[in-house]
């Protein structure tokens, strides 16, 4: 019982990798599919600053913050996550200061980045502010696409 109990700590640990039936962490192909640009940007923490910027009520800090991660574009691993930026800017430019041509330009920025599709929230808050800034003709297309 205590050479199995060795033998599952010392796999766990990575002292003896030659003995362990999986890879190590510090083998040729995890190496090779680790590097920065495959980064997820959600679990950084830059992102975890302008979150808790916006969360704290710091708008133009947190702006300035998510505006840092949507121009370093080696940091964002997906299309998907750079929209998902865009979406929190626009949130932000919104809500947070009432600048609805900025909101706009986030939203169709998000919209162009999404390449899994139009994002059924995305349409919605490009609605809605169209709608808020008197175009209705183009929000009505947007309500429609969602």
């Amino acid at each position: 019982m205590r050479v199995i109990s060795l033998f599952f700590f010392l796999q766990t640990v990575h002292i003896a990798p030659g003995f362990c039936p999986t890879r190590s962490r510090t083998s040729r192909r995890f190496r090779f599919y680790r590097t920065p640009s495959t980064r997820s940007i959600v679990d950084g923490a830059a992102f975890a600053k302008a979150a808790s910027l916006e969360t704290r009520g710091f708008v133009k800090e947190a702006m300035d913050a998510f505006e840092a991660l949507a121009q370093d574009a080696w940091t964002i691993s997906s299309s998907a996550e750079g929209a998902y930026v865009q979406l929190r800017l626009a949130h932000l430019a919104n809500d947070g200061i009432g600048d609805l041509s900025r909101a706009e330009v986030h939203l169709r920025e998000a919209l162009r980045l999404d390449a899994q599709g139009t994002s059924a929230a995305v349409l919605d808050q490009l609605g809605m502010v169209l709608q808020t800034a008197g175009d209705l003709d183009s929000a009505i297309e947007c309500f429609k696409k969602k």
